[in-house]
């Protein structure tokens, strides 16, 4: 009998030890389990790092021209815009989102664009829909297309540096030049720099500004060609 006694007690002492081992065990799995529920919080926060206008839809009778270049991606604007805010405030320096909007001028039904800025800051950050995208590997083309857009940006402004020189040994002061609304064209040649510029002339006064149409060993200024470039400029200097 003092056996099946010590028994029944063995039993009961070993249970109750499992039942509070168990009880532990739960406790240490919920404070465990915490982080996924506190992974929502940044999300509240960030809300709070960001304009309140962001979270205002546009009207589509105010921006008909932007209505008429998206189309029936219209409904995608506001998360467009809501996710750039939110992409932005992972890039250095952004502690506050104070502008994000659609592009009207770069925006497509194709190729949606968003801009953003942060902290009053003059610097502009942009997103294309596919940058924003949930998908990686549309995001991975999307940053791969980036990368190549901006070598691309590089080579023509180091092309246009040196047609800028080019023209530069054209005029009779040099040093004086003065050069605006430069860009670079592409065609089946060398690319092609259209511009303007201004420099001193014999009397030493600035002559105004005269276009100039540049490509690798071939330079025309208005100045230099019988009734100016037009004609050229009609051919290489249009988008």
């Amino acid at each position: 009998m003092t056996l099946v006694v010590a028994g029944v007690f063995v039993l009961v002492a070993v249970a109750t030890f499992w039942f509070l081992v168990s009880r532990a065990m739960d406790r240490v799995d919920g404070d465990n389990a915490r982080p996924s529920s506190v992974a929502a919080t940044p999300a509240a926060d960030d809300r709070q790092r960001i304009a309140a206008d962001v979270f205002v839809a546009y009207e589509k009778g105010k921006y008909p021209k932007l209505a008429s270049k998206v189309g029936e991606r219209w409904a995608e604007l506001q998360a467009l815009r809501e996710s750039a805010a939110h992409a932005a405030l992972k890039e250095p320096g952004c502690g506050k989102v104070t502008t994000a909007e659609i592009s009207v001028d770069r925006s497509t039904r194709e190729t949606i664009t968003t801009f953003v800025y942060c902290d009053d800051s003059m610097n502009r950050i942009d997103y294309t829909d596919a940058e924003l995208s949930s998908d990686p590997s549309v995001r991975a083309a999307a940053a791969q297309l980036a990368r190549e857009s901006a070598e691309r940006r590089e080579q023509d402004e180091q092309w246009s540096i040196h047609m800028q020189d080019r023209v530069r040994e054209q005029l009779k002061d040099p040093d004086s030049a003065v050069f605006r609304n430069a860009r670079t064209y592409h065609g089946s040649g060398a690319p092609v720099v259209c511009g303007e510029v201004n420099s001193r002339n014999s009397f030493g006064g600035m002559s105004g500004y005269q276009r100039f149409v540049a490509a690798g060993s071939v330079i025309a200024l208005d100045e230099q060609v019988e009734g100016g470039v037009r004609e050229v400029w009609k051919r290489f200097c249009r988008d």
